[in-house]
């Protein structure tokens, strides 16, 4: 936990563990919802707050957020509760207003809130209020009025203020 580089390093092989199917996993969903059975949340975030200067630790946390809430099945909604539930939302928006000027961390933070936030089910308001309430938009406007020749930068941010303004 003291170590950023190891946060980082953990952080980016979580994110891989949750891409492709395997002899083990059926689909993506499988595979991901395996890995937050055991638990990754939140030591991921609690990474993201105990490195909060670290660019590399902050990004690399925010991605494997961002992968493992996203997905076509059914499961993408309890992780993404589980993130809500354990502060990513909080983190994610304070890594987004420490690293302004970071064009790969705004981008990788604004698609981490797009897919934590995104969805309509039944917890889907309260996490996209939790956002709101966060300063999650003014953040993301920040970061698209600052980053405006970078279009990953567009394009996530955006996403992310309609899944938090749906």
């Amino acid at each position: 936990p003291n170590r950023p580089l190891i946060q980082q390093w953990g952080a980016l092989a979580l994110r891989n563990m949750c891409y492709g199917a395997d002899a083990f996993s059926r689909d993506f969903d499988e595979r991901k919802q395996r890995v937050a059975n055991e638990g990754a949340i939140p030591y991921v975030v609690e990474a993201l707050r105990a490195h909060p200067h670290h660019a590399g630790a902050q990004e690399a946390g925010a991605a494997f957020l961002a992968e493992l809430c996203s997905g076509a099945g059914d499961s993408k909604h309890s992780r993404r509760k589980v993130a809500a539930d354990e502060g990513a939302i909080s983190a994610v928006v304070a890594m987004i207003r420490a690293h302004k000027d970071t064009a790969s961390v705004q981008e990788t933070g604004a698609w981490c809130l797009s897919e934590i936030c995104a969805g309509m089910d039944s917890h889907a308001l309260a996490r996209q209020r939790t956002a709101a309430d966060a300063g999650a938009i003014s953040g993301l406007v920040v970061a698209i009025t600052t980053h405006v020749k970078q279009n990953g930068v567009q394009e996530a941010g955006l996403s992310a203020i309609d899944s938090i303004c749906s």
